[in-house]
């Protein structure tokens, strides 16, 4: 967290974070004295780190002060692993880049976890229209290119011969070649070059082709169903382009010689006129990415920080607080305060009652933050559930549910679980859903129009 480059402070304020810099050396010891004390100082749940110089000291380091670590990899240059999530997004991401670490390590391994950014999202559902015969072109190769792959792409572009290209070169503002790309385009009007791209998802949209590194974008690509040509930039892009080639999602640039500006123009020329190619690459990449990758990292995270154990004795009077909570009793379908002698008299006797599993649900200090209640019968079992008020507003609902619902199949034979959702209740209908369950319909409990949620053993 040092000093950020420029531009991306004010990005960050725009987006409406807070941001706090850090006046040290980047993976060094006072950088990690430093985020530790501002992570407890916020009360942060998480730290998420990312970035090639911080080590596995560093990593024990923030791990020592009782923080929770999400550390983000590209192709596991740690030596050691101690946090306590490990998310590698790549299509080449392997557990076995990461068999030096800590027993409790959770892997987030795979192209399931690609966070592609919000502004994509709008395009979920965006049907591409591959041209007979491809002219839009974008090229794109990072902020600073320090290679200068963006200067060899377009010498190589102003040698295909079709006239009517049209292609946008987007240049990063860092780039120390631009005056040399403005210079080398001036005799060619099918070029344009662009600078603070802020609509990436609505130029990709535009294109017929993509010309890219082999990072981040490449998903992004995917996820828009954008046939690519990418290159290795870095030497850990070579396993990302080499896979994604291997299955027919990308095209490797190393087969276009941009060296021979003539060869190279001729095979991008062939890849412009084939619709059928662009047509298979990019099915093929849209069911790589399905855009739903940063909601599992989320949900992943919140599941992280709960665990389980079965109600007892000593509960008592905390559930007693619970359920009498106005907006629990709000919620309920009998919203009528528990007097303490009717909640005792039920609450003992459900202990011993074997149709009935109660967890309390924990944070990683042990601190109760909510319930979870299954009642079976035969194959099927009701689930109940609440959170602490001091536990709300956090999203923690979707991971106590998937988690309590994990475990229960995991110690019971039973094979489906139904949700009860007041008709109002429209933030617990959508956290059971994003926990996995699903919409079985409008029915009717006491005389109340409600949701019917499912969920199904191993699905």
């Amino acid at each position: 967290m040092n000093q950020p480059a420029t531009g991306i402070e004010s990005r960050i304020r725009d987006m409406g974070f807070a941001l706090s810099t850090i006046d040290a050396e980047p993976g060094s010891p006072e950088d990690a004295r430093s985020t530790c004390a501002i992570y407890h100082e916020l009360g942060a749940q998480w730290c998420v780190i990312d970035g090639y110089q911080f080590s596995a000291h560093y990593q024990k380091q923030v791990h020592d002060s009782s923080a929770s670590i999400l550390f983000i990899d590209d192709y596991g240059h740690c030596d050691h692993y101690v946090a306590e999530m490990v998310l590698n997004q790549n299509i080449c991401a392997h557990e076995r880049l990461y068999t030096d670490r800590e027993i409790y390590v959770q892997l987030l391994l795979g192209t399931n976890y690609a966070l592609i950014r919000t502004e994509f999202l709008k395009y979920q559902n965006f049907q591409r229209i591959h041209a007979k015969n491809a002219k839009k072109i974008l090229v794109t190769f990072g902020g600073s290119d320090p290679e200068n792959m963006t200067g060899s792409i377009v010498t190589m572009l102003k040698n295909v011969g079709i006239t009517d290209l049209d292609i946008i070169v987007i240049a990063g503002v860092t780039n120390p070649n631009l005056s040399q790309l403005h210079a080398s385009i001036r005799d060619d009007d099918r070029i344009r070059i662009i600078q603070n791209v802020q609509d990436l998802s609505d130029r990709m949209v535009w294109a017929d082709i993509a010309i890219c590194a082999g990072g981040s974008t490449v998903y992004e690509c995917a996820f828009m169903g954008l046939p690519a040509i990418i290159y290795p930039i870095a030497e850990n892009q070579k396993p990302i382009v080499d896979e994604m080639s291997r299955i027919g999602c990308a095209i490797d640039g190393r087969t276009i010689n941009i060296l021979d500006t003539d060869e190279g123009a001729s095979a991008l020329s062939g890849l412009l006129a084939s619709c059928d190619t662009r047509v298979e690459i990019s099915l093929k990449m849209r069911a790589l990415i399905n855009g739903k990758g940063a909601l599992r990292v989320i949900d992943a995270l919140f599941c992280g920080i709960l665990h389980f154990r079965r109600v007892r004795e000593s509960d008592c009077q905390l559930v007693f607080g619970w359920i009498n909570d106005p907006f629990v009793r709000m919620q309920s379908f009998q919203q009528a305060p528990i007097p303490l002698e009717e909640h005792k008299e039920w609450f003992f006797s459900m202990l011993s009652n074997p149709n009935l599993v109660y967890y309390i649900a924990q944070d990683k200090n042990d601190n109760p933050i909510g319930q979870a209640r299954f009642s079976i019968d035969g194959q099927d079992a009701g689930i109940s559930i609440l959170l602490d008020i001091k536990y709300r507003g956090r999203n923690l609902g979707v991971g106590l549910i998937k988690q309590a619902t994990k475990t229960f199949f995991s110690e019971t034979s039973v094979t489906t679980v139904n949700a009860f959702v007041k008709y109002s209740n429209t933030v617990s209908y959508r956290a059971f859903i994003r926990a996995g369950f699903r919409d079985n319909g409008i029915v009717t409990v006491q005389g109340q129009k409600s949701y019917h949620l499912i969920q199904q053993r191993g699905i």
